[in-house]
């Protein structure tokens, strides 16, 4: 199943959860993530979002918020590409949620269940302390180069990198 398919008549109701969930994106993230909807049908759905106050645009509309609040204490790098992981895995997807810290979006797909968690010096803390996670659980660590992930403990099955650039490209390796 595609993403388009799965959200098909709740666009508006998955965009306000991911920007809930992330707290920033970046705007084009979100229209790429939305791709398979027209201009006309995006661009009602994201005035009707800021006329509601369930979006806030910056004034350089490069990014997207919940709030001017949420742009000034969201982690930014670990949102957006954590975003850009998502896209990578768009069409995995079942059902999506707020992951359980280090994660960030905890998603279903026919599979298995998945973590997608930023890699930086917080997480990588929380990864070291934390409990072996269950076996069946796929962990996607999010990083900008492979060595990120050198520091902390993995498993070799069930866990996967998407480095991301800074163009947005999001590449898939396993560990």
């Amino acid at each position: 199943m595609t993403f388009a398919h799965l959200t098909k008549d709740r666009e508006f109701a998955v965009m306000t959860k991911l920007l809930t969930i992330f707290g920033i994106v970046e705007a084009r993230q979100m229209r790429e993530l939305f791709s398979h909807m027209s201009d006309g049908q995006y661009g009602r759905i994201m005035a009707q979002m800021q006329r509601e106050g369930l979006a806030y645009r910056t004034p350089d509309g490069r990014f997207l918020s919940t709030s001017r609040y949420s742009l000034q204490i969201a982690e930014k790098r670990d949102s957006v590409m954590c975003f850009w992981a998502l896209i990578r895995v768009k069409n995995f997807l079942l059902d999506f949620c707020a992951g359980v810290s280090p994660a960030i979006l905890s998603f279903t797909s026919k599979a298995a269940d998945y973590d997608l968690i930023p890699i930086n010096s917080r997480t990588k803390e929380l990864l070291r302390e934390e409990e072996p996670p269950a076996k069946d659980l796929v962990r996607i660590f999010v990083a900008e180069a492979m060595n990120e992930v050198s520091d902390i403990p993995t498993r070799k099955e069930n866990d996967y990198i998407i480095v991301v650039e800074k163009d947005g490209t999001a590449q898939l390796y396993g560990l």
